[in-house]
């Protein structure tokens, strides 16, 4: 829960890895897109205790910044200025239905915005990730064009299935074809985000880690 500059976690029992991994993610910011301020957290509360050893620039930073605008990619990078270990996530849809109707676009224009996107964030950070929003939708056949990505420096790509739409093999099938059809995966990690609208996440994540 996020109120002002502070944050609170409630939970049995934390370890202390646990606490400084929850408190990375909090110190670092939480983004609300360009148009809004950033939020910073200064406090850590876990079951109403201050988290004393709360400090900056200890772990690693991560922000995602919404459909490769350059924007966005200027206030995760502000806001990771003093991480010692960053990285911006940026991406743009990839299903039809999400070119088509979302960003009244095509195909060929979605992979030079994603391409842009990834060699903006490039000049600000060294780790770039980049997700293929609606994956789960997308072509295999269009989704392998994410070796451009790759090729614009993004050392991470991540494959949603963002409506929950895939069964299992399906995403098996589509993890393995980018394993075996993008000449350039073997210098980026695959990220599978599953959702679990039609209660399928777990099983899905599993068959992409099994696919590849």
């Amino acid at each position: 829960t996020k109120i002002g500059s502070y944050a609170f976690y409630n939970c049995n029992s934390l370890s202390s890895m646990d606490i400084k991994d929850l408190s990375a993610w909090c110190k670092t910011s939480f983004y609300n897109y360009a148009s809004n301020p950033l939020l910073f957290v200064h406090h850590l509360y876990v079951n109403g205790k201050e988290v004393k050893d709360f400090k900056s620039g200890d772990m690693a930073y991560y922000l995602r910044a919404d459909c490769a605008v350059q924007k966005d990619i200027d206030v995760a990078a502000e806001a990771l200025q003093y991480a010692k270990r960053k990285r911006i996530h940026t991406g743009i849809g990839t299903s039809d239905s999400h070119i088509k109707y979302k960003f009244n676009s095509n195909r060929e224009e979605i992979i030079e915005r994603g391409v842009a996107a990834v060699k903006y964030a490039k000049k600000f950070v060294e780790d770039v990730e980049f997700y293929c929003e609606d994956a789960g939708r997308t072509e295999n056949e269009y989704l392998a064009r994410v070796d451009a990505v790759i090729a614009a420096g993004a050392t991470v790509v991540n494959i949603p299935d963002t409506t929950g739409y895939c069964l299992p093999q399906e995403y098996f099938e589509k993890i393995k074809y980018l394993k075996e059809h993008v000449s350039n995966i073997d210098k980026a990690i695959i990220s599978t985000h599953c959702h679990n609208d039609l209660g399928m996440a777990t099983a899905n994540t599993f068959n992409g880690v099994m696919g590849g």
